[in-house]
């Protein structure tokens, strides 16, 4: 444990201690939920209070998650002695006790045109913090830390992703990503993917995640992983200025896609945030402040990283066969691909060229498979 004198003594030093967080600075809070009320959250749910299946927000009674009956609200969080801002009792909302269906959902109580803190529109600034355990993620998953939209619920589309912050597996690491679908474009060109460069080893320790955006301004993503700024890249439709989807559709909180089990969180999640504003990095990092190690972030291996998706599908048509007929005529036999008829949330490409089985694919943000088909034209 870092004592008062000790922290006094690397602060007059001037002492850098990589290892470390930078705990001594935290010393002007009482504790984490003041910490995090100070920064002005627009949602801040702790997972601590538990009334009738639902926990509340610390900021609006509005924005009571709904459990349901399948994520447990009573599992050990972040505690001391390593993180001493925390409650020896702090509980973590957890995720992993069913293969599916395991979410929270929070209600977007304001209709459509009026102003809501869960909605975010061009020109305006969402960051997104939670601490997260994960014991695994594996190769391609998009797990879903919390997002608006995308829910599958009746009356709302697949491409209504208002944003979304996730884990997604990249070369044995868990890598922080966010996510949002354009109203300008529809398709895979409308999804505007970010995932980080370096990440964290899935396991048993706790690791805090900040996500933040200006939408309309592709440069403006930034992203740290235990205090600890990140890098990383664009793919799918990839930077952009345009303005996100938004509707009135739910927040959900380690789920999607109507309770897929390949969106679905595989741990535990704790002090989740939603700011309206950036933070930061001083204020990240009192956030991130823990004492004793902290784990050690990997880049991810260069061959791993989804660059920009390229935009040729579906492929041009490959001649495979061609005959003279009479008459003139020529008989030409096409290898060709095109789109299923079924875009429903949740197809996803993959290497055989065959549908997945929707909302199930490791990767689902692939909306649609490439299907070959044989046909026979005849030219004069």
């Amino acid at each position: 444990m870092i004592t008062p004198a000790l922290r006094t003594a690397i602060a007059a030093l001037s002492v850098s201690i990589t290892s470390l967080v930078p705990f001594s600075h935290a010393a002007d809070a009482r504790n984490y939920r003041e910490l995090i009320l100070a920064d002005k959250p627009g949602a801040y749910w702790r997972f601590d209070s538990i009334e009738e299946c639902c926990t509340s927000s610390e900021t609006d009674e509005a924005l009571r998650a709904n459990a349901g009956d399948k994520v447990s609200l009573a599992e050990a969080g972040p505690r001391p002695p390593a993180f001493p801002l925390f409650a020896e009792e702090n509980t973590a909302a957890d995720f992993s006790g069913y293969e599916r269906d395991t979410h929270l959902r929070v209600k977007d109580s304001q209709g459509i045109g009026a102003k809501s803190v869960l909605r975010f529109d061009k020109g305006e600034t969402i960051t997104i913090e939670a601490w997260v355990q994960c014991p695994k993620l594996g190769e391609g998953r998009q797990a879903y830390v919390v997002g608006k939209g995308r829910t599958g619920l009746p009356g709302t589309t697949s491409e209504n992703q208002n944003w979304a912050m996730r884990l997604r597996g990249q070369g044995g690491l868990a890598c922080a990503g966010f996510l949002f679908h354009d109203r300008e474009t529809q398709g895979e060109k409308g999804w505007h993917r970010w995932t980080s460069t370096r990440g964290f080893q899935p396991g048993e320790a706790w690791h805090h995640v900040v996500v933040s955006y200006k939408f309309g301004e592709a440069e403006s993503i930034r992203s740290w992983i235990n205090g600890e700024e990140v890098k990383g890249v664009w793919d799918m439709g990839g930077a952009t200025a345009a303005a996100p989807a938004m509707d009135d559709d739910e927040v959900w909180i380690g789920g999607s896609m109507g309770g897929a089990a390949s969106a679905q969180f595989p741990g535990k999640i704790d002090e989740l945030a939603i700011y309206r504003a950036a933070l930061t990095p001083e204020r990240i990092a009192l956030h991130a402040a823990r004492s004793g190690p902290v784990p050690t972030l990997l880049p991810v291996p260069a061959s791993k990283i989804t660059e920009k998706k390229s935009e040729a599908l579906p492929l041009p048509p490959a001649v495979i066969a061609a005959e003279e007929l009479p008459k003139g005529k020529v008989r030409v036999q096409v290898f060709e691909f095109e789109k299923p008829a079924d875009q429903d949330v949740g197809w996803a490409s993959n290497d055989s060229g065959k549908p997945a089985k929707k909302a199930e694919s490791a990767d689902a943000d692939e909306t649609w498979s490439v299907l070959p088909k044989i046909r026979t034209d005849e030219f004069s």
